[in-house]
């Protein structure tokens, strides 16, 4: 697959583009290519496209799409007649033919169209970072090569937007775009391809576009006539990895402790620096400094400041409900969470709850740990401390929601690398763990 990507596609992109070739025998190629991307993957021939070339999702391949460099590529072309120094072929310049089903020429035309239009609409936002954050150039101001980058950007874009269109069309391969906005996206790099075992990426692809061998898929695909599980139940891959009764006993308490140690190992990591004097520090907000009408604003940025946080002074001690039952340290309670973080010196304590549910259940798991909880965060206030109460949730697949990772960057101090290897490891915990239960789906005894 690497020296498809870097040995073939790279000498055909030089003929497809000097010469007219149709937009369809390009999708032909890029569709004999797809089959045995799939094979060399194992990965299932009704797999989507857009697991293997989709750009930005909750999972992205380190892919390239032929078609879609193609078209790149034919843009390019058409913009550099357009804008050719020689008066002659800017004046009359030639006609790139790609066939009847894609042309270049109207293209541009519509990416030129809503280049303009965003100059008129101007610098917006789409997300909570404050306004002037994204360097935003005019396209009228832009240099030629700057155009040139910028209409084929937007022909990509729309590619990319019509493979997400289809994928939100399939009723059971889109269902991984609900919980999009909920986890951490996974890109992936050639590195961990060539680090991790074929298995491995196999089942992640599969599982996050429920498209493994499950009986419900078996009878879909017309393979097999049994669509029930071994506890006599609809036998699809939810029901497996996440609502099972025979995994409900042994088989998931298992996968989650798997995931709570490497959380555990990592905040007493954590604590034991803050002991030693490692205060946390967080990023303290500059002052707005505005300037009058009519006079040129500071262009200089101002440095960030950093502050120790001061939640964290004094001695902490960590207690989790892992090899042995937990004893919660503050009042008298039956209740275990998962791990508790506590000082007797600033009275304060901190409660972890660990969920390992299908992604789509995240809310639904927060809501029924926080009200499981809630008498006793109340006993805590009673007794004279300060207690916070936190959701942790990795999903069965291998996704580690943002609260997560926001929580443990935000409370607990962990630097940015800090941040990415923790959540590195949770992946890790959590996709073995499950691919080990998806192995063991048949076997009524648990050997985990």
């Amino acid at each position: 697959m690497w020296c498809l990507q870097f040995g073939l596609y790279p000498r055909l992109m030089w003929p497809l583009m000097m010469y007219e070739v149709a937009a369809s025998r390009v999708e032909r190629i890029e569709q004999r290519c797809s089959v045995y991307i799939r094979k060399w993957l194992g990965l299932p021939r009704q797999l989507n496209n857009t697991a293997l070339y989709g750009k930005g999702g909750q999972l992205e391949l380190p892919l390239a799409s032929i078609f879609e460099e193609y078209k790149a590529g034919k843009v390019r072309t058409v913009m550099m007649l357009r804008y050719s120094k020689d008066q002659a072929i800017q004046e009359e310049p030639s006609v790139v033919r790609t066939g009847k089903k894609w042309n270049p020429e109207e293209e541009v035309d519509k990416a030129v169209s809503s280049l303009r239009h965003g100059d008129i609409v101007g610098a917006v936002q789409s997300d909570r970072r404050g306004l002037g954050t994204y360097n935003f150039k005019p396209f009228c101001k832009s240099s030629t090569k700057e155009r040139r980058d910028a209409v084929v950007n937007k022909v990509k874009r729309v590619e990319r937007e019509r493979r997400y269109v289809h994928l939100v069309q399939c009723s059971q391969q889109g269902q991984c775009l609900r919980w999009e906005e909920l986890v951490i996206g996974r890109k992936l790099s050639w590195k961990e391809l060539w680090a991790w075992e074929p298995a491995r990426l196999s089942f992640l692809v599969k599982s996050t576009y429920d498209t493994l061998p499950s009986p419900a898929n078996l009878v879909r695909w017309k393979v097999s006539e049994e669509s029930k599980c071994q506890c006599g139940q609809y036998g699809t891959l939810r029901h497996i990895l996440s609502a099972c009764p025979m995994g409900l006993k042994d088989r998931y308490t298992w996968r989650h402790n798997q995931v709570l140690r490497v959380i555990v190992e990592a905040i007493e990591a954590k604590v034991a620096d803050i002991n030693q004097g490692k205060l946390p520090v967080k990023k303290c907000q500059n002052k707005v400094v505005f300037h009058q009408e009519g006079k040129k604003g500071v262009t200089k940025p101002s440095p960030k400041k950093q502050v120790v946080d001061e939640r964290w002074q004094g001695t902490w001690k960590v207690a989790a409900d892992l090899d042995s039952a937990l004893v919660f340290p503050i009042v008298t309670t039956s209740q275990r969470p998962d791990v508790v973080v506590w000082s007797d010196d600033a009275k304060q304590v901190i409660l972890l709850e660990l969920t390992v549910p299908w992604e789509e259940n995240f809310g639904d798991a927060e809501d029924r740990k926080y009200r499981r909880y809630e008498e006793l965060i109340d006993a805590c206030k009673e007794a004279g401390w300060n207690p916070e109460y936190y959701h942790l949730a990795v999903g069965c697949r291998g996704y580690v929601s943002r609260e997560l990772a926001n929580l443990m960057r935000g409370r607990f101090g962990f630097t940015t690398r800090e941040q990415r290897t923790l959540v590195a490891a949770l992946q890790q915990a959590a996709e073995k763990a499950s691919y080990f239960i998806w192995l063991k789906r048949d076997d009524r005894v648990w050997l985990g």
